[in-house]
This record gives structure tokens, C-alpha cells and sequence, in this order.
């Protein structure tokens, strides 16, 4: 009877152990496409970094546009009211376009100011 309970207990190790071997597999497996995953997310998030940091600079730049276009513009104006000629439409447009996008980017910059990948 002893060589039967060693058979058994046998089989019960090597089963044991080949879900071991089958939990193992799965680990690495497992363990490969975190790493992978996470190195593939940490280089996109690398670029986005980038990206955000290149966009607040052209806002920036942007914005100094905007706001010059709307102090000659208002000089301008005065100097068409000087002469007491009607402005041009289109100065006016521009200005109140100046306006608006001023506004839009410096809407766009506070978001991406809230932005923080590090």
C-alpha cells in the first residue's frame, strides 16, 4: 500500500507544481506587457509634455500678436477720428477679431496651464 501512497503523493506534487510552472508563465507574460505598456505610455507622455509646453509657447507668442494688433489698431482708429474720416471696415473687423482670439488663447493657455505630466 506504502508504493500507491507514494504514486499519489507523487501525482500531487507534480500537479502542484505544474500550476506553479502555468502561474509562473502567466506572471512573466503578464510582468512583459506592463513592462512594455509602461514604456510605450511613458514615451507618449514624454511627447505630450513636449507638445503642451511647445503650444503654451506659440499661445504665448500668439497672444503678443493679438494684443499689438489691437494698440496700432486703436491708434488707428484715433487717427481716422482725428481726421474725422470713417475707419476702415476691415481695421475694425481685425481689431474686434484681435479681440475675440486674444480672449479664445488665453482660455486655451489656462487649460493647459492646469496641464501637469512630470
Amino acid at each position: 500500500m506504502s508504493k500507491i501512497a507514494d504514486i499519489a503523493k507523487n501525482k500531487v506534487e507534480l500537479k502542484s507544481e505544474v500550476v506553479e510552472l502555468g502561474l509562473m508563465q502567466d506572471f512573466e507574460r503578464e510582468n512583459k506587457d506592463a513592462v512594455n505598456s509602461g514604456t510605450k505610455t511613458g514615451t507618449f507622455l514624454n511627447q505630450v509634455s513636449k507638445d503642451i509646453d511647445k503650444a503654451k509657447a506659440m499661445i504665448k507668442a500668439s497672444l503678443k500678436y493679438q494684443v499689438n494688433t489691437q494698440s496700432v489698431g486703436r491708434r488707428l482708429l484715433d487717427g481716422y477720428k482725428d481726421l474725422g474720416v470713417e475707419p476702415d471696415k476691415i481695421v475694425v473687423k481685425s481689431i474686434a477679431g484681435a479681440k475675440q482670439w486674444e480672449s479664445e488663447l488665453e482660455g486655451f493657455l489656462k487649460q493647459l496651464e492646469g496641464v501637469n505630466i512630470s
